[in-house]
């Protein structure tokens, strides 16, 4: 402007004036639409989007590379992720645990793993479900086992008796409530 002040209508001034002009504006609405994006991927970010919010921040990083915003972000994003799988890896495990500990009537045992995996994930119903069939299984094999020794107790009695035929009868319908009487 000032070479303009000296030289009015310099061709050269004016066009390097232009110039500058442009890549002012240029820079603005580059500046501009970066926020726009920013403002997007945070949105994403804050509903727990994170794949999305990921990808929203690495758009801005073609915007303006290397801004520090975005790339804090896209690291916190990572770490999160990577704490994430590790929670899922732990969750499927136990879910696995206390399934086979179920499947061996390890009751307690199997609570104990499906509570665990349950404080990983609270909202997952997989892990509630588990425990409730897990007490129900529970329940019922003691009472079963209730019964099995009922019965055990009335076939003593009637080998006292000498009565071999209905003592053989209750026990083994104590078997079959409690195989193996476990």
């Amino acid at each position: 402007q000032m070479a303009l002040r000296y030289k009015e209508h310099d061709p050269f001034a004016t066009g390097k004036i232009n110039k500058i002009v442009k890549e002012l504006k240029a820079g603005e609405s580059r500046e501009k639409a970066y926020y726009n994006v920013i403002d997007r991927a945070d949105a994403y970010y804050d509903k727990d989007m994170l794949a999305l919010a990921l990808k929203t921040y690495k758009k801005a990083l073609t915007i303006i590379p290397g801004d520090s915003y975005a790339l804090g972000r896209t690291k916190t994003i990572h770490r999160q992720q990577t704490v994430e799988r590790k929670q899922l890896t732990a969750y499927n495990r136990y879910m696995k645990s206390g399934d086979s500990l179920l499947s061996l009537n390890r009751f307690n045992a199997a609570i104990a793993t499906f509570e665990k995996a349950e404080n990983l994930f609270p909202d997952k119903p997989m892990a509630p479900d588990k425990l409730i069939l897990s007490r129900q299984m529970q329940h019922a094999w003691l009472n079963r086992k209730k019964l099995a020794q009922k019965e055990i107790e009335t076939a003593g009695r009637y080998l006292l008796t000498k009565n071999y035929a209905d003592a053989l009868q209750h026990y083994q319908k104590a078997d079959s409530l409690n195989p193996g009487n476990q």
